[in-house]
């Protein structure tokens, strides 16, 4: 379980960091555009605002997922606290109290992976804009 939450945790911080770094990345070349006022620069500057904000946009998601993550394993841990011990099988039966708990934890979990998938989305939209931004203005 141990490995499966580390694994997870590493998906939303690769996705922050993508989207992070390419966000970045194109504010700073935007600013650099801004210094010369050609044609050219304007097409470019124009053109990769929209890159730039699908990057912020995948930020805002890898954010959203590590809150949605941190929901998910607040619920099932509620959901665990809910169990009864006993001597006779099944030696640990779970309360009826338990069953909203994890219908909460399951949702949070789902819309987390929801928001990763996204994310990783706009990585590859935002790159294939960008993509498309400068070459046609070559």
């Amino acid at each position: 379980m141990e490995s499966t939450v580390s694994f997870g945790l590493e998906a939303i911080r690769t996705a922050a960091l993508v989207n992070g770094g390419a966000a970045i990345a194109m504010m700073a070349f935007l600013g650099a555009t801004f210094s010369s006022e050609t044609e050219s620069a304007n097409v470019v500057r124009t053109s990769l605002f929209a890159p730039a904000f699908i990057f912020a946009i995948g930020a805002v998601l890898s954010g959203l997922a590590s809150g949605l993550a941190y929901l998910a394993q607040r619920f099932f841990y509620d959901d665990h606290a809910l169990v009864r011990y006993q001597w006779q099988k099944p030696f640990v039966d779970d309360l009826p109290e338990a069953a909203p708990a994890r219908r909460r934890g399951n949702s949070a979990l789902q819309l987390c992976v929801t928001c990763v998938c996204l994310s990783y989305g706009a990585v590859l939209l935002g790159m294939y804009k960008a993509w498309s931004a400068l070459s046609s203005a070559i």
